[in-house]
């Protein structure tokens, strides 16, 4: 792997997307770039084949009563412990119909180097500390609490929240609830995550993502249709990039939601002014320490949104942040490249801004005065709500046909 200023050249880890920019290891724009970029590895491949059904449950919401599967693929090992593990959620008796993809998470972390070298270290510790329990396989209760983070309104379950994915959820959509437990934005290929104290570990989320939304499209009892990848914190990056990837393979989703993170370039002149909540991270937190575990959708600009629209991707995404989101150094002061922006967090998702401002077809952002962060979870955004039904429902009208395989 590059070395760390070279990761955070070209494309280091964002909340966001914008332009590519060039800097030496002061955080100054050199104006040209040390090395070419790393040559794409797609196609890829992704196993499927040693996914088996684990175990069976029901949960209620709202009268509406769901049969819950849950599936592991042996194929991909955990961060942490265990395989990879996914949940399809179906309300009882569904037919053929959407496929809803959760991907959830909070700001992605990474061990510390300390750990390659010597994993009984007292300085052998995950950054940020909050995230080491998400790299360990989720039981069934932790992937269910994952779904009704979602879909329930109250401690009871009587009600729907208000929000896109309990109203989708209540349309007819199934769901799918995909661990992250590589912590990687669900975008590692393979790569070793060469900080890991149990050597020899690689960040799969990419591979393991695509395997399981693969396998439920195929399986006779999830007939599915058209298919929508919704991300929250770190699962927006991953959102984005699941889609990204699969249309490489000539799979095309039919729309992502990214709320609150996306891949670009614009984090490393956050991550160099340690504008963070101290709350949130360490001060040993690096983001292009991130990178170097995620590998390819670290380094490439042309699989950025900016990037990729411009190559000719062609999915529908609807951009969600926060101007005052603690995770995108909302309240802070403006570090170096915000100038004009109404905060940090505009300025990292300036690069979507330029999309819509340029009118590129089907991609929308919603700007929310507010320091919530994933305002897709909670429902108190109402006019959000009404936003991202009227995009879906735009999708569905449209005729997209469902992925081919």
């Amino acid at each position: 792997m590059r070395a760390l200023i070279t990761i955070a050249v070209t494309l280091a880890l964002t909340a966001c997307n914008g332009d590519p920019q060039t800097v030496d290891d002061t955080g100054v724009d050199t104006g040209t770039e040390t090395e070419a970029p790393m040559p794409t590895p797609f196609p890829v491949t992704w196993d499927s084949s040693r996914t088996s059904l684990r175990e069976q449950s029901t949960a209620t919401v709202g009268g509406v009563t769901f049969d819950l599967a849950m599936y592991e693929n042996a194929a991909y090992h955990c961060a942490g412990t265990g395989s990879y593990r996914f949940l399809v959620a179906s309300a009882a008796g569904a037919g053929q119909a959407p496929l809803w993809v959760l991907l959830g998470g909070d700001s992605p972390g990474h061990f510390d180097s300390a750990c390659a070298s010597d994993a009984s270290s007292p300085d052998c510790v995950y950054h940020p500390s909050t995230g080491r329990g998400a790299l360990d396989a989720p039981d069934m209760n932790k992937l269910k609490a994952a779904l009704m983070a979602h879909l329930k309104g109250d401690f009871m379950g009587n009600t729907f929240k208000d929000n896109i994915a309990a109203k989708r959820a209540q349309a007819g959509s199934r769901l799918l609830v995909m661990s992250g437990c590589d912590d990687d934005l669900y975008s590692g290929l393979g790569t070793v995550d060469a900080n890991n104290p149990t050597h020899g570990i690689t960040s799969d989320g990419f591979l393991a993502t695509a395997a399981a939304i693969d396998y439920t499209v195929h399986q006779a009892a999830f007939p599915s249709g058209q298919v929508i990848l919704h991300g929250t914190g770190g699962g927006a990056a991953g959102a984005f990039t699941v889609a990204r990837g699969l249309f490489e393979h000539g799979v095309r989703v039919n729309g992502v939601i990214a709320d609150s993170y996306l891949l670009n370039d614009y984090l490393l002149a956050l991550d160099q002014s340690k504008c963070f909540d101290e709350n949130d991270f360490d001060t040993r937190y690096s983001i292009a320490a991130v990178g170097q575990k995620v590998g390819f959708f670290a380094e490439r600009e042309d699989f950025f949104p900016r990037g990729s629209y411009a190559a000719g991707f062609d999915v529908p995404l609807f951009d969600i942040y926060s101007l005052r989101d603690s995770a995108c150094c909302g309240t802070a002061p403006l570090v170096g490249g915000a100038g004009g922006n109404r905060s940090n967090c505009a300025y990292i998702h300036s690069g979507v801004k330029g999309l819509v401002d340029a009118g590129t077809p089907g991609v929308s952002q919603w700007e929310a005065d507010s320091a919530e962060h994933n305002l897709t979870l909670s429902g108190n955004q109402a006019g959000l709500v009404s936003a991202l039904q009227g995009w879906v429902q735009s999708i569905e009208a449209s005729g997209a046909t469902p992925p081919t395989w």
